[in-house]
């Protein structure tokens, strides 16, 4: 079973991905299951659309708690926990028999670990990226190893997709499923060991698609000039410039299998 974890549509304020597109990218790259997790918004995709295609829709949403964190929760309703605190989204992720991940644990600013550190919440999540497509863990993967080891929590890979092409670059095969079917995601997902998990890498795909900032976003100029473009105009310039690319476009996968503690990524 081929799943990624983690990915936004254009339902996200930072996303681009078509629901279209998101299912021809799940068919070209031989995913079986994706989480849809936008930012602070419910999927609003046609479950039954991926379902005639052999796909899994999982319902999903990537948290954002009051102070930043980033928690996603996964084969959740759309109702709501009772604050933005960690520990209530948590809670109201378990409350649902859902899965809690933990994404892009040191990322600046939205990482659960560059922000609390360690906490006893930790005991509550199931599984944390080691592999994301939006943020190198080269310099914490050794760290990633040792507190999922603590705390029991399996590693996985997902893309962290804002762009169809992006899709399924960074993702997770779950090695002892001999038949697949739609709406057995979850079980298999619980029943999981980290033995039974693959991290996948398409490097070459990352290469040409993979998420990175072009060299004007890095400037000092650019970093001044951005706050005085309103919001609205810049995600229109942005899709614009979707529309016109080809990012769109998911190419036939070039998996490496991801060794853990002896890759860096």
């Amino acid at each position: 079973m081929l799943v990624d974890l983690h990915n936004h549509t254009s339902d996200s304020h930072d996303g681009f991905t078509t629901h279209a597109e998101l299912l021809n990218s799940c068919l070209v790259r031989g995913i079986d299951a994706i989480a849809v997790t936008e930012h602070d918004a419910f999927c609003q995709i046609d479950a039954d659309l991926f379902k005639k295609n052999g796909v899994e829709l999982i319902f999903g949403r990537e948290f954002t708690a009051n102070t930043g964190a980033h928690i996603i929760g996964l084969f959740i309703s759309d109702s709501m926990p009772k604050s933005d605190s960690r520990h209530d989204i948590v809670r109201h992720i378990k409350s649902q028999n859902g899965i809690v991940i933990m994404p892009h644990p040191w990322k600046p600013g939205s990482g659960y670990l560059s922000i609390y550190d360690k906490d006893d919440l930790i005991n509550e999540f199931d599984f944390i990226e080691l592999v994301n497509g939006g943020w190198r863990a080269v310099k914490y993967g050794g760290e990633i190893i040792k507190i999922a080891q603590e705390y029991n929590l399996k590693m996985i890979a997902s893309s962290d997709s804002h762009r169809g092409c992006q899709v399924g670059l960074c993702a997770t095969k779950v090695t002892n499923v001999h038949k697949f079917h739609v709406g057995s995601a979850q079980h298999h997902l619980f029943t999981s060991r980290q033995d039974d998990l693959e991290l996948l890498v398409d490097s070459q795909g990352f290469v040409r698609k993979g998420r990175r900032n072009r060299w004007f976003q890095i400037t000092s100029i650019y970093q001044l000039l951005l706050p005085l473009v309103p919001k609205n105009i810049r995600r229109l310039v942005k899709k614009t410039q979707y529309s016109f690319s080809n990012d769109s476009q998911s190419a036939n996968p070039c998996y490496k299998v991801f060794k853990i503690g002896v890759d860096l990524w």
